[in-house]
């Protein structure tokens, strides 16, 4: 499982009408900043977006990253306060693997916009791929709250909210999993080991009957997984005989 990266990208207000001739410049967001770029080279926004755009290639080379990396340095020494340069920075900083450094870079985002959601997922991304998951969560409930609508981020909370409660279960605070897990079975519905560890965290607090349609779930999506039809066999003995219907 991987977790994705949002980059924020700001919209740009009061360019004017592009004439037909220019059609072909706004085709794509690289050509568009591009454009910008190379007609004000200290335009904060356009330095950062351009960035953006090209950190959210298909593969980058290390050559497009380093372009990108200059130019969002350049938006920061232009204008210090501006926290989507440095959330597009953390973004680049992971991508290179200096996680520390990213971490840095989305904490002063949020240290200069609270509310905002991008640098909040971003963090909270780039914590659960570290295996934090119990600081992910709080930070991927945030940008939820912020950006419902955000590509990919309830997903990545359904995942932060999974392995936080796989954690718990295996120290032994099963409420709390059991907790966790049904708030991320409810994100992941189509997630057979979601299920499943769900299932098996109920069984363990003694809820057999619970944990039976769980694990049933966990079975129709998966349904080649021994591991769901042992426990699920276990959950049915453990809830003991269906009353007769009368």
């Amino acid at each position: 499982m991987t977790l994705a990266l949002a980059v924020a990208v700001v919209v740009v207000l009061g360019l004017g009408a592009a004439s037909w001739g220019q059609t072909r410049i706004w085709r794509d967001s690289d050509s568009l900043w591009e454009r910008a770029v190379a007609l004000d080279a200290d335009c904060v926004v356009c330095a950062n977006n351009l960035a953006a755009a090209l950190v959210r290639r298909r593969e980058p080379s290390s050559a497009v990253i380093d372009r990108a990396e200059a130019l969002v340095r350049h938006a920061i020494e232009l204008r210090a306060d501006h926290f989507t340069s440095y959330d597009t920075l953390g973004v680049i900083l992971t991508n290179r693997g200096r996680t520390a450094q990213a971490e840095e870079a989305f904490r002063h985002a949020l240290s200069l916009a609270p509310n905002q959601g991008a640098p909040a997922a971003n963090l909270g991304a780039l914590l659960a791929r570290q295996g934090r998951y119990a600081e992910a969560v709080p930070w991927l409930r945030k940008a939820t709250a912020a950006q419902p609508a955000f590509p990919g981020l309830r997903s990545n909370l359904g995942y932060a909210l999974r392995n936080h409660g796989i954690e718990l279960a295996r120290q032994g605070k099963l409420d709390e999993a059991v907790s966790l897990l049904t708030e991320a079975s409810q994100i992941l519905t189509q997630d057979p080991d979601t299920h499943r560890n769900l299932g098996q965290a109920l069984m363990e607090r003694g809820r057999g009957a619970d944990a039976v349609p769980v694990l049933e779930r966990a079975l129709a999506l998966d349904g080649g997984s021994e591991a769901t039809r042992f426990l699920l066999a276990q959950a049915r003995l453990q809830a003991g005989p269906r009353p007769t219907p009368r």
